[in-house]
């Protein structure tokens, strides 16, 4: 029962960091350009949580994250995220 919860928790995360769709976001494609290294700062429990997910799947904590900044520009040129809630954030 539990290698079966864990094989679905596997699929769903290897799902999610497959590449998008480029045609799926409206405008300019993500996919263009040089890639360009920027820094965030992050807490430390945060990249503990993202490393864990990273090695879960098999992935890069980059890459998680690019595909994670790559929804977030797709959800808000899509209107499905509301930019106020980010206000004072």
């Amino acid at each position: 029962m539990v290698q079966g919860v864990q094989r679905r928790q596997r699929e769903a995360l290897e799902a999610l960091l497959r590449r998008t769709d480029p045609g799926a976001a409206s405008g300019e494609s993500l996919q263009t350009g040089r890639t360009v290294s920027v820094g965030i700062g992050l807490k430390e429990g945060e990249i503990a949580f993202l490393d864990a997910v990273a090695r879960q799947v098999g992935r890069s904590r980059n890459a998680l994250l690019r595909y994670a900044v790559r929804r977030l520009i797709e959800e808000i040129r899509s209107g499905a995220l509301d930019l106020k809630a980010l206000e004072g954030e």
